[in-house]
C-alpha cells in the first residue's frame, strides 16, 4: 500500500477538496507523493480530460476531483450527497498507477486505493464492475418495486454499492466518508 500523505500534504488535499466540492463543473487536481500540486484541470459538468504531460505528472500520485452532477439537486434530496466513481475514473487510476483516486461532492468523499502495492488488471476490474452493476440493478429494481427503497435513494447510492462490491471482489480499498 502506498505510504500515507504527510500532515501538510493531507491538509492541502483537504483544502483543495473543500474548494471544489460544490463547483458546477469538474475540476481535477493531482498531487505527487510529496504532496505538491502537479496538475490542475477544469472540465465540463460531467467530463474531465487530461493531456499526456498531465498524465505523466500525476503518475504514482493522488488525484482528487469533484462530481458536480449532484450540485443540481436541492438540499434534502439524497442525490445531492454525491455519486461515487465512474468506471473511467478507476481505469485511469490503474493506468497511471495512482496511489489513490478521490471524488468529492457536497456530502461525500469517495476514495479508492490498491490493496497492497499494485492495482488489479483493468480487465478484471471491468468484469467485476459489469457483474456488480448487474447485481445492484437487479436488487434496486426489486426493492423499488416492493417499496422498500425509493428511487432517489437508489440513484444516490447505486455507484457506491457497485464499487463496494467491486472492491471486495478485486482486492481494492474503497471508502465513502460523509462530509
Amino acid at each position: 500500500m502506498p505510504p500515507p500523505l504527510s500532515p501538510e500534504a493531507s491538509d492541502a488535499l483537504r483544502a483543495t477538496e473543500d474548494a471544489i466540492r460544490t463547483l458546477p463543473y469538474e475540476v481535477g487536481v493531482a498531487f505527487d507523493s510529496a504532496g505538491r500540486e502537479v496538475v490542475r484541470r477544469h472540465g465540463d459538468v460531467d467530463q474531465l480530460e487530461f493531456g499526456l504531460a498531465e498524465l505523466r505528472a500525476m503518475r504514482g500520485g493522488t488525484l482528487t476531483h469533484n462530481h458536480p452532477v449532484s450540485v443540481a439537486y436541492p438540499e434534502g434530496d439524497p442525490r445531492r450527497g454525491g455519486i461515487s466513481f465512474s468506471l473511467e475514473d478507476i481505469l485511469l487510476a490503474i493506468q497511471e498507477s495512482l496511489a489513490e483516486i478521490r471524488a468529492v461532492s457536497p456530502g461525500y468523499l469517495h476514495s479508492m486505493r490498491p490493496h497492497g502495492r499494485r492495482w488489479p488488471r483493468r480487465a478484471m476490474v471491468r468484469r467485476a464492475y459489469a457483474e456488480a452493476r448487474r447485481a445492484e440493478q437487479q436488487e434496486d429494481l426489486v426493492a423499488t418495486r416492493d417499496g422498500t427503497l425509493d428511487y432517489a435513494t437508489a440513484q444516490a447510492d447505486f455507484y457506491h454499492l457497485v464499487w463496494d462490491r467491486v472492491a471486495a471482489q478485486a482486492g481494492l480499498d474503497y471508502a465513502r466518508e460523509a462530509r
